[in-house]
């Protein structure tokens, strides 16, 4: 009898570390705007700043939601406006083991960020294919079965296609796509003009403004990559000159820069033309300076 009771004593014991275990959150939402919800265990409900996340958890947000979850390990994930996704495996599983953290991202915009763990312990699956992580930050773009699009901050990752084929994108602003069917870098988001950095913010939200995000969530590079650099041309300086004394500037023949009457040599001009015009939708601030619009891909300087 007294063996019987060690027994079961001994198993309770182990069902309720069991049950502890399995109860234990993966995480917490930390930001939360309306029109967020989650659907666990216990049903469908809207998220709250505060509440616990847990492995198994289904998290949409409708085109005007986000969340900004901080996770036990200290990962680091946005979902951005009208997406979805689910939490399908955590470092710690049920049973004590070591797991992966593994994130269903089924279709919108996040941001992500790797925690403490070791770093071959995370990926994100789409409906596109696998994407490895590797001590990572960077944003991600799901357009469903369609395609899925990374823009990298720091770290790398792995775009794997169900069928095997695998890409790594690893340079700060280096973008990638995955499909079905392939995978392949896209170049650096720097090299691009005007025009597809303007495309590429409706897309990756947060490259566009971080203004929606708590300080944890934001990254450095994340504005250097999607925002256009300031037109410190010779043509910009020569309009400023100008515009400052009403006349075009002094110059010797030649070419080369001469003396002004007051002494400050003016600089070397170029007949102008349309490929030099002076800026007129920027100021000295940038392309989106002085944005106080909280809704992200949608400040008035960005939308140029």
């Amino acid at each position: 009898m007294n063996w019987l009771v060690k027994n079961l004593t001994a198993m309770l014991f182990v069902l309720g570390l069991v049950a502890a275990a399995h109860a234990a959150p993966a995480g917490s939402a930390v930001g939360v705007d309306p029109e967020a919800e989650i659907n666990s265990s216990g049903g469908l409900r809207t998220l709250v700043v505060g509440e616990d996340v847990f492995l198994g958890d289904l998290i949409r947000t409708s085109s005007g939601g986000s969340a900004q979850l901080l996770f036990e390990d200290g990962t680091k994930l946005v979902v951005g406006p009208g997406s979805s996704l689910k939490i399908e495996d955590y470092l710690l599983r049920a049973d004590g083991s070591a797991g992966k953290m593994v994130i269903g991202a089924l279709a919108g915009t996040f941001r992500f960020a790797t925690g403490n763990a070791a770093k071959d312990r995370y990926a994100i699956k789409t409906p596109s294919g696998t994407i490895g992580i590797r001590g990572t930050e960077f944003d991600l773009v799901v357009d469903g079965p369609k395609s899925t699009r990374v823009l990298m901050y720091s770290g790398s990752t792995e775009l794997c296609t169900k069928a095997g084929q695998c890409s790594e994108i690893s340079d700060t602003c280096e973008m990638g796509e995955m499909t079905r069917n392939s995978s392949a870098s896209l170049g650096l988001s720097t090299a691009l003009d005007r025009a597809a950095r303007k495309e590429l913010r409706g897309l990756f939200v947060y490259g566009a403004t971080q203004q929606p995000l708590g300080s944890a969530f934001r990254m450095k590079q994340a504005e250097s990559c999607l925002l256009s650099p300031l037109p410190f041309t010779p043509g910009f300086f020569r309009s400023l000159g100008q515009q400052a004394t009403g006349k075009p500037a002094q110059v010797a023949a030649g070419g080369t820069d001469a003396p002004t009457p007051n002494g400050v040599a003016a600089p070397t001009p170029t007949t102008p033309g349309p490929s030099n015009p002076p800026p007129a939708s920027e100021g000295s601030g940038g392309e989106c300076a002085g944005n106080s619009n909280p809704n992200p891909g949608n400040s008035q300087n960005c939308s140029r």
